[in-house]
């Protein structure tokens, strides 16, 4: 099933960073149509961001309707 995320930051600075990182594209408050595997790889690419590089909360990734 495809659902809709919002990816967001606290500030741009930590999405360029994990766009480095990943070397992914994402931008503030991008709305993103994701199925199940995708959405859960994402996440666990934020967590990983989240305890390793920014160490806390910088990057989330919400149910939008």
């Amino acid at each position: 099933m495809i659902k809709k995320f919002k990816i967001t930051a606290i500030e741009q600075g930590w999405l360029d960073s994990f766009n480095s990182h990943f070397l992914t594209n994402y931008q503030l408050n991008q709305v993103l149509k994701l199925n199940q595997t995708d959405c859960a790889d994402l996440l666990a690419r934020i967590e990983e961001f989240n305890e390793t590089i920014a160490y806390g909360y910088a990057i989330d990734l919400k149910e939008v309707d």
